[in-house]
Parts: C-alpha cells; structure tokens; sequence
C-alpha cells in the first residue's frame, strides 16, 4: 500500500499549554493512494481520518522503558474512512478510541487503540553542552 498526504486541517497536536487547558481540538487528513492486491491487482484507494482529542487526566504510566507520574492522557475519537477504487461506491468505516499517553520532556509513551497497545522501549535524552 502506498499512501500519500493530500490535506491536514487543523491540528493533530497543539502546544502543552492548550493541551492543559482542557479544551479539545480537531484534526482531519485526507490520503490517496493505491493498494495492490495478493494477484497483482492495484486499486484505488482514499483515506480520510477524523480525530477529536482531549486531555482526559495527567496519570502515571508504566511502560518497558521506565514509570512516568506525569503522563497526560490524551484520548482522541477517532473516525477513518477507506474508498477502494470505483467498485466500492459505499466507503468502509472504523471508529474507536485512542488513548495516547504523552510525558513533557519525553513524548510518546504509550497508545492503546482497537485493542493493541504501543510502548515507548527506549529512549535517549539529548546532553546540551554550554
């Protein structure tokens, strides 16, 4: 599958303090692209993505790399679209709920969505010399 970016309206991540402030923001992107097929067969294929998120709460999380106190749990409703091509007039959903650890000074820790959960398993924090 080959995807690439056509739109992005809105933003998938603001800066900590309107993180903090509760209030919940959008983000919308739109892919084409084309999807081959086991025999060889290439389609057509349109990706969108809606994204509600939110601050839920500043949890501690425990992931392979370490315990953070001070996560910010960010869940997001998440809406995708799929158009195969022209023989799939009706286009395929998913929705579910994402929820995205997030650590100030670190990242992405964890994401739990549809079932799976991502773990941040190593990092390195960059030494400033003065």
């Amino acid at each position: 599958m080959k995807l690439q970016l056509e739109e992005l309206k809105g933003v998938i991540l603001p800066p900590m303090e309107a993180i903090e402030s509760g209030a919940p923001w959008q983000f919308v992107m739109d892919f084409d692209g084309t999807l081959v097929s086991p025999k060889g067969k290439s389609f057509n294929l349109s990706v969108r993505a809606e994204v509600t998120s939110r601050l839920k709460a500043v949890v501690p999380v425990v992931v392979p790399v370490g315990s953070f106190q001070n996560a910010h749990l960010i869940v997001q409703d998440v809406m995708v679209s799929l158009a195969f091509g022209e023989r799939f007039s009706k286009p395929k959903k998913l929705e579910g709920i994402r929820e995205w650890y997030l650590v100030p000074g670190v990242g992405q820790v964890a994401v739990d969505f549809l079932g799976n959960r991502t773990q941040l398993v190593r990092y390195t924090i960059p030494v400033t010399t003065q």
